[in-house]
């Protein structure tokens, strides 16, 4: 074994599940919360293309949930669609994971890694 910095979870017949990287996870308040689950959330959406999901600085908290989304509709009414997703977020997690600001963009950039790249 090494250390990989990720996180994972032992679930049945001894097989690892990898939950996500040690250092993208998100600390609001003292509430861990891990990007790839909001990022499975709200993709769920039929008018979802992409997102990611990152942390944001709050004076308040930390840390607050920011999501980038991808649509895959040319959708005029941004704030009625960022409601959809919120309120999307609030019944399927807890309240504490529910993204604070979403952006919207074209597409979302990966460097040559293939990670997601932010450029709010």
């Amino acid at each position: 074994w090494f250390k990989t910095g990720d996180l994972v979870e032992e679930i049945e017949d001894g097989y690892l599940r990898i939950i996500g990287r040690k250092n993208n996870i998100i600390n609001v308040a003292g509430e861990k919360v891990f990007p790839n689950e909001v990022e499975n959330i709200i993709t769920q959406l039929d008018f979802i293309d992409d997102c990611t999901v990152f942390a944001q600085t709050s004076p308040i908290t930390g840390q607050l949930v920011a999501a980038k989304i991808v649509l895959n509709k040319n959708e005029e009414d941004k704030n009625k669609i960022k409601k959809e997703i919120k309120a999307h977020c609030k019944k399927n997690l807890d309240r504490f994971k529910v993204p604070v600001k979403i952006f919207f963009d074209n597409k979302i950039n990966f460097s040559n890694r293939f990670k997601k790249n932010l450029n709010i």
